[in-house]
């Protein structure tokens, strides 16, 4: 086995186990978690085509992922890895289609770098991790994009066909961004191709009718749930159209200003996530950037300005959206990690010096995340010793002029830190979790729970059953109280007591909701003045 080979297989296997450690990791509140519970609901009630959530309504994402949720616990059972596996399967695909997509532009080395880069991500091990839509319509709009430009490349309808199906799945998974994306990109393609005279045949016609059959069960099941009852009550009004949510008010009324969803982020908000999540290679996607925008004039016309323009195409019609959240960058990773690619090879030949130095501050910063972690969360040996090993072959791959790898290796360090380490670290303050080790540790799995103005989809998903909601009135009227347990924060036990409630017993447990991650938490020092109490109370008749 050659050097070369020995590099190839170090990096495959240290990637492995990167993403064995993020595919382990619990699922927590919100999205993941609820994903998880709706696809759970719907092997317990084999109810699929009408999505319910704790037995009401759900009108929001698109079923693909409770489908895929649902066919693997179906499967394989209830389990955080059998609810990630369905994305990891597509992201091996996307991989491997990222290679060939390459491979169409660039040679075999630079389309072998796009992998490992994006593979090494730290945001598309992420998403990976903690699963949501975006990792499938990510990895459905790239496939769908390879087989559309093999059509327009040599006018088979096979090609076509898939990539219809996969327009379809990106559809199922983000509402319409998963068309007009694929489309964005097929349409820059034939920009720099001229070949918009292969669109002109009759096999053009077999695209809209697969996507047509993809979407029919979910468009059948939205009309029979929404169309025909238009008495029925989806987030707090009637004659809601299930078809017109999908198909125009999901996404394009997040531009609109029809959909409600609305945060304070401002227009470059993805762009800096973008920036942050594509570590450690922040740094060459900006040489990349500016590299480019030099010479963009005589860039045009080349390869590399088609994967320019996806991204930024892409990331600027996503910055329209009134609600934003970092993962949503997720979508212009592959297309980064081209040029990413293109631009290490050129750093590598042209620049080595400004290559190796920039290697060597991102090491030495991923070095001092590890020992901050490590103060953070008190590491296991193992985990300790592998991630330490990981910066340390990184150093090795530098000042054996091996700069691509060491980066890659780099990247892989801190996703350890990341994956292996930190997270699972703060997880297990999550309240979720918490609460599903209270009631297995004292045997409460048979008691019924109420959630009483909190609740947890994570809980609800390892505990395998849903949990009726009480607001603050229903628990003071509630009849028979005995024997029933009622979740809440422990000030609110206090509130109920003056009301005139007696607390039989309760079990209480310390949590902090992770989401929002501060220095306090993470410091040890004073993570505890930062959680909160919450308990599972049974009050006396």
């Amino acid at each position: 086995m050659n050097s070369s080979t020995s590099v190839k297989l170090f990096v495959s296997v240290l990637l492995f186990i990167l993403y064995a450690f993020a595919c382990i990791i619990p699922v927590v509140d919100v999205d993941s978690a609820q994903y998880a519970a709706i696809a759970m609901e719907m092997v317990q009630t084999e109810e699929y085509l009408q999505v319910y959530e704790a037995g009401e309504n759900y009108l929001d994402k698109p079923p693909l992922i409770f489908w895929l949720g649902a066919l693997f616990f179906k499967i394989f059972g209830f389990t955080t890895f059998t609810f990630k596996l369905p994305a990891l399967i597509g992201s091996c695909f996307a991989l491997y289609y990222l290679y060939k997509l390459t491979t169409e532009f660039f040679d075999k080395n630079t389309a072998k770098t796009s992998v490992l880069v994006l593979a090494s991500s730290l945001g598309y091990v992420w998403i990976n991790s903690d699963v949501k839509t975006d990792v499938l319509v990510t990895n459905s709009i790239l496939i769908s994009a390879w087989f559309l430009i093999q059509f327009i490349k040599k006018n088979k309808a096979l090609n076509l066909i898939f990539g219809g199906i996969f327009v379809g799945f990106a559809m199922l998974s983000k509402g319409p961004m998963g068309l007009v994306f694929p489309g964005v990109i097929v349409f820059l393609y034939l920009l720099q191709t001229d070949m918009r005279k292969q669109l002109l045949t009759p096999k053009i016609l077999l695209f809209p009718l697969t996507v047509f059959l993809i979407l029919l069960p979910m468009m059948w099941g939205l009309y029979h749930q929404y169309d025909l009852h238009p008495e029925e009550v989806v987030n707090g009004k009637t004659g809601v159209s299930g078809l017109r949510f999908f198909f125009w008010e999901q996404s394009f009324g997040r531009i609109t200003g029809i959909n409600e969803w609305k945060n304070d982020t401002s227009f470059f908000y993805l762009f800096h996530g973008l920036l942050l999540l594509i570590v450690p290679y922040s740094l060459i996607l900006l040489y990349a950037l500016y590299d480019w925008l030099k010479g963009i004039k005589n860039n045009l016309r080349k390869p590399i300005s088609l994967f320019w323009l996806i991204s930024i195409i892409l990331l600027t019609a996503l910055s329209l959206s009134s609600y934003k959240i970092p993962h949503y960058a997720a979508v212009v990773f592959p297309y980064c990690a081209v040029v990413i690619a293109v631009a290490l090879h050129r750093l590598e030949s042209d620049k080595p010096k400004l290559f190796q130095y920039h290697n060597y501050f991102m090491t030495a910063i991923s070095l001092i995340f590890a020992v901050l972690s490590f103060y953070w969360f008190s590491p296991s040996i193992p985990v300790a010793f592998l991630i330490l090993a990981s910066v340390i072959i990184s150093v090795v791959f530098n000042f054996g002029n091996k700069y691509k790898e060491g980066l890659i290796v780099t990247g892989i360090s801190v996703g350890l830190v990341v994956f292996a380490h930190l997270l699972p670290g703060m997880v297990a303050y999550s309240a979720g979790i918490k609460l599903t080790e209270v009631v297995e540790e004292d045997k409460l799995e048979n008691r019924e729970i109420f959630y009483v103005n909190r609740d947890s989809r994570a809980a609800e998903f390892y505990l395998q059953k849903r949990f009726a909601r009480l607001s603050w009135q229903e628990t003071i009227d509630y009849p028979t109280k005995s024997g029933k347990l009622f979740y809440m924060e422990t000030s609110a036990v206090d509130a109920f007591a003056g009301e005139g409630l007696v607390v039989k017993e309760k079990y209480c447990f310390t949590a902090y909701d992770i989401n929002r991650i501060s220095i306090k938490f993470l410091n040890p020092t004073s993570r505890e003045k930062e959680l909160q109490t919450h308990c599972l109370v049974e009050f006396a008749e």
